[in-house]
């Protein structure tokens, strides 16, 4: 009895030993296993191209995106398809005569409530004409003359000024400066809370720990580019801004960082007019694994959280 035990305990082990070792394998293979691009693009007067491929695991996951207009996202597995924008925009199209449908509803109601609207503007009209003939009838009634005399004077009686009106006028005068006086002072809050942030962050900046923070950040962003960096580039365009100094300062930080792009790239200026042409391609790869790394060392770093929490206190003081 012990020994089936045993033998199905064994089992069991080296069952899940198998499974262990083929999680440890997928998670080194997404690590450590390049993930290769490549990108074409073509500009010209008529037209603009563009593509984009990405692939993994010796093309057994694929990503692609082309350009022009409508532009078009396909992502692969295997020979199954994951994703592809075509074919969702191609399901959105039928749904747009469903649409149709109720807007012509709502253009017939429209006509039937102006049908049925129609009687009733008769009826307004036949109103106001009644009342238009009861008035004329007022107007030639000799009492209707002296109630509406007796009307004006009581009306002018009222609109002479007296205590209580100049009490009002005063008191909207009042109000009146009141109400500057107000935004004046709450500008001058604005100013003042905006000046002390302003000496906050001016501190915040000069604090040698931050200028570490943002030294040691600089390191691994360049550490994250030079990864991604393409491995082969090769660009030849025409540049011109439209006015020759501006292209002139352009085509001087290209001869600048022209060592640095490598002898593939080859820009000519244009200082007549304004014009982007030309043709890229650029190709490379990198691994999850070292940009996972450097970001993790980033944001573990003490000196972010310590910068964290001080603008997290000094907002906190703030709204208190």
């Amino acid at each position: 009895m012990l020994t089936i035990l045993f033998k199905i305990l064994s089992i069991l082990g080296i069952l899940l030993l198998i499974l262990l070792g083929i999680a440890l394998v997928v998670v080194l293979l997404v690590l450590f296993f390049p993930v290769c691009y490549r990108v074409s693009g073509k500009k010209s007067a008529e037209e603009m191209q563009f593509d984009a491929k990405i692939k993994w695991l010796f093309g057994l996951v694929r990503v692609s995106y082309s350009y022009p207009v409508p532009g078009k996202l396909l992502a692969k597995v295997l020979f199954f398809t994951v994703y592809d924008s075509s074919e969702k925009k191609k399901s959105s199209a039928p749904g747009e005569d469903t649409h149709a449908a109720p807007e012509r509803d709502i253009t017939e109601e429209a006509r039937e409530t102006s049908r049925t609207s129609e009687p009733s503007d008769a009826s307004e009209t036949s109103g106001q004409t009644l009342l238009s003939h009861d008035s004329d009838i007022a107007k030639t009634d000799p009492a209707t003359d002296t109630e509406a005399s007796a009307d004006a004077k009581i009306s002018a009686e009222e609109n002479t000024p007296g205590p209580q009106q100049e009490t009002s006028t005063f008191g909207k005068i009042a109000g009146f400066f009141e109400k500057i006086r107000y935004t004046i002072r709450k500008i001058c809050d604005k100013i003042k809370y905006i000046l002390k942030n302003i000496s906050f962050y001016r501190e915040l900046w000069n604090d040698p720990d931050t200028k570490g923070l943002l030294q040691h950040a600089g390191k691994r962003i360049g550490h994250i580019l030079k990864r991604l960096r393409p491995r082969k580039l090769k660009v030849n365009a025409r540049i011109g801004t439209g006015s020759p100094d501006t292209t002139g300062y352009l085509y001087g930080i290209y001869g600048m960082i022209l060592p640095k792009l490598g002898k593939g790239v080859c820009i000519t200026p244009d200082f007549e007019q304004a014009i982007l042409e030309g043709d890229l391609k650029a190709s490379g790869h990198f691994t999850v694994a070292c940009v996972l790394f450097h970001s993790a060392r980033l944001l573990l770093d003490k000196r972010l959280q310590q910068l964290k929490l001080k603008i997290r206190t000094f907002q906190k003081n703030q709204k208190k």
